[in-house]
């Protein structure tokens, strides 16, 4: 019993630090200039435009996500109209600088890069969410999610990196656009991110009315395969991430609408940690497999 808690005390402080390492993560905090804002700890278009001008292309909006964690969340917007800094609704963490270098250091092991979004694309544009890992200055691993499709309602978002056998990471970079970064520009489209951070998806926690009571799986312990309980919602249900009994993530599967069964075949006997994502919360719950 004692190891066991040692292991959920570990998997608990690995995720506050992996909040944590994000500045500014869920866009609370802004400074006004003039007629415009900047985002404190982010570089965005704003930060490059005349701050007597009147239109800013980044801006801060009540519209966020959870609605209990934060006020505020990032709105950028492109605009194919304008051919300046004006043009692009961009940010990403730390100063301005050419190409991509790091912009904020990490520790820990991230494995993926989660948050919320909303999307109103034009004229066949694309969003993009990229994030990039680093050692000593040089390029370890990284990911993107990049779309098109309208998105109205604030809707989770999971970004693995590519490489999930990687060593070792110093620092990270994160990227947020309006646009396709690597398409450019072709629309007048909005983007609204909120809440990001690593490995673990910002919710409203544990004791949300929406938290379903009892047991969400079954069988425990279990052997091939573990059958989620009829009275859950299917499509309620975003992912469930599985740990190892230290917090080390193995998966995270992002479940289907009506999906029931979630495959085990591929982990060995011992203990587990399963952490059942809902639109509206989270559950921690131990997994034993025997074989």
């Amino acid at each position: 019993m004692k190891k066991l808690f040692i292991a959920f005390s570990l998997f608990i402080a690995f995720t506050i630090a992996s909040h944590a390492q994000i500045p500014n993560n869920g866009f609370e905090n802004w400074t006004a200039n003039a007629n415009g804002i900047s985002l404190d700890g982010w570089w965005c278009s704003n930060d490059s435009i005349n701050p007597d001008n009147t239109y800013f292309p980044v801006s801060r909006s009540t519209d966020h996500y959870p609605l209990s964690l934060g006020s505020y969340s990032i709105r950028l917007e492109s605009n194919s109209a304008f051919h300046n800094w004006e043009a692009y609704g961009l940010a990403y963490p730390g100063a301005y600088r050419e190409g991509e270098p790091p912009a904020f250091p990490v520790t820990g092991h991230p494995m993926a890069l989660r948050g919320y979004y909303k999307y109103f694309p034009t004229n066949g544009d694309q969003m993009s969410i990229r994030w990039i890992l680093y050692k000593n200055g040089g390029t370890v691993t990284g990911g993107e999610f990049t779309d098109g499709t309208e998105v109205t309602e604030w809707t989770s978002f999971n970004i693995p990196i590519v490489d999930n056998a990687y060593d070792d990471a110093d620092s990270a970079r994160i990227t947020l656009s309006a646009f396709n970064w690597n398409g450019g520009l072709i629309g007048n489209s909005v983007l609204y991110v909120d809440n990001l951070s690593f490995d673990n998806l910002l919710t409203t926690g544990p004791g949300s009315k929406a938290e379903f009571r009892g047991t969400y799986f079954s069988p425990n312990p279990a052997t091939d395969f573990i059958t989620l309980n009829a009275a859950v919602k299917a499509n309620s249900i975003l992912s469930v991430s599985i740990y190892d009994a230290l917090g080390n993530l193995y998966s995270t599967i992002l479940l289907k609408p009506e999906q029931r069964q979630i495959d085990l075949s591929s982990l060995k006997s011992g203990l587990y940690i399963l952490e059942i994502r809902t639109r509206d919360a989270v559950k921690v719950e131990k997994l034993i497999v025997k074989r």
